[in-house]
């Protein structure tokens, strides 16, 4: 299997389409995966590398079990379905806007899913569809077992229709699979109301972000998050932390700028609260696939209390959004050595020559003694010598390459 990534859009584009620019995050061509990086993307903390390549693979998997066979709408639902089953955060949290698509009668049948891909009819539909799928193949698996969406794909590689795959996987028609999922939204509609009520319609051309609709609308859960914000700039701060709090209790899935974790973060800096300030920042992260600052700020206060392990967690996490930060990279390697861990602690030295730092020679020299600490003492010697060819003069290079010799057979 090949896996191609691009730091450049054009580029991605040309590869995949033959035209740049083209919007896309990654494609799978079956065995061969194309991704852009995040570099690609502008390092604005809003783009999961990892999530994309993990969704490439499911439709690599999807598509070669199926033998070529698959329809859009089921392997990018079941893409998006592995999204959030390989980590709850990498979830799109799209509910809402589902919910407020079927009260507007604009999902699709299942037989005409594919058209929300590519025919979309309004603004957002081919994200909606690609969540509408992800939850098809949800309730499938919850109804029916995760046997139905293997022997669903075997059907398709048999040369079956989808409509007869998913009747010889589940008994059942695609129109009677249809009506029990529209069944189950009409629950959760009934669970969300008092989140639902009234919010703006999500499928205008540039509808408002959530926390800026209109104060008119009376819906509990917006209330509760503008009252939390009103107080907080009031310096009000028990007032923010029950407003907040009341927020999340109401639905803890909007992630979004202005979201109630935010919030509750920035009440607990100001009153110099560690320990609360470290279990929202985890509660955040355990809800958002973004979250660059919050895993760094969250390993600061792990490390404060001693607890490397889950230090090295946050920075491994924040490496999914953002691989090219050079303190990350030297922090990760400096806790994988106090840890023990010196195959992951060389990893993490490589990468940060990979990023070019200014000191090439005090990465080279950290390398050495990781190599060395590794029990790699060939490659710590050349690491070594590459570290004095940039700066003869560096003694405690000059120092280790001393031992490393002394310890040569």
């Amino acid at each position: 299997m090949i896996i191609e990534a691009y730091d450049d859009t054009g580029d991605f584009g040309v590869r995949v389409a033959g035209v740049p620019h083209l919007g896309l995050l990654g494609v799978s061509f079956g065995d061969v995966v194309a991704l852009n990086t995040p570099a690609a993307q502008g390092r604005e903390g809003t783009y999961n590398w990892a999530r994309t390549l993990w969704h490439e693979l499911a439709h690599t998997m999807a598509i070669g079990t199926s033998a070529f066979h698959v329809p859009r709408w089921f392997t990018e639902g079941l893409a998006v379905y592995e999204e959030r089953r390989a980590h709850p955060a990498w979830d799109r949290h799209l509910d809402l806007r589902l919910l407020q698509a079927f009260e507007q009668d604009r999902l699709l049948p299942l037989a005409e899913i594919d058209r929300g891909f590519t025919r979309p009819a309004f603004p957002g539909q081919v994200l909606l569809s690609y969540y509408h799928a992800s939850c098809v193949i949800q309730h499938l698996v919850d109804d029916h077992g995760w046997e139905a969406i293997t022997q669903t794909l075997q059907a398709l590689a048999a040369g079956q229709a989808i409509d007869r795959a998913l009747e010889t996987a589940t008994g059942h028609a695609m129109s009677a699979l249809d009506a029990a999922f529209r069944a189950t939204l009409r629950q959760e509609q009934a669970r969300l109301a008092p989140v639902l009520e009234g919010l703006p319609d999500p499928f205008r051309d540039e509808p408002p972000s959530l926390p800026e609709a209109d104060e008119a609308v009376d819906n509990a859960w917006l209330r509760a998050l503008r009252e939390g914000h009103r107080a907080l700039r009031q310096q009000d701060y028990t007032t923010a932390e029950a407003r907040f709090e009341a927020a999340l209790a109401l639905y803890p899935g909007y992630v979004d700028p202005g979201n109630a974790y935010e919030g509750l973060a920035a009440v607990y800096r100001a009153r110099r609260q560690p320990d609360r300030l470290i279990d929202v920042l985890a509660r955040f992260l355990d809800a958002t696939p973004f979250g660059t600052e919050a895993a760094r700020e969250l390993a600061t206060l792990y490390q404060d209390r001693g607890d490397r392990h889950a230090a090295a967690a946050c920075l491994e996490r924040s490496l999914h959004t953002d691989p090219y930060d050079l303190d990350t990279r030297r922090r990760l390697a400096d806790l994988y050595e106090a840890l023990g861990d010196t195959r992951r602690a060389v990893r993490e030295r490589r990468a940060v020559l990979a990023l070019d730092p200014v000191d090439r020679a005090a990465a080279y020299y950290d390398l050495a003694r990781s190599l060395r600490l590794d029990r790699q003492p060939e490659a710590a010697r050349r690491a070594v010598l590459q570290a004095l060819e940039i700066a003869p003069g560096f003694r405690e290079a000059q120092r280790l390459l001393l031992d490393l010799v002394e310890q040569r057979p």
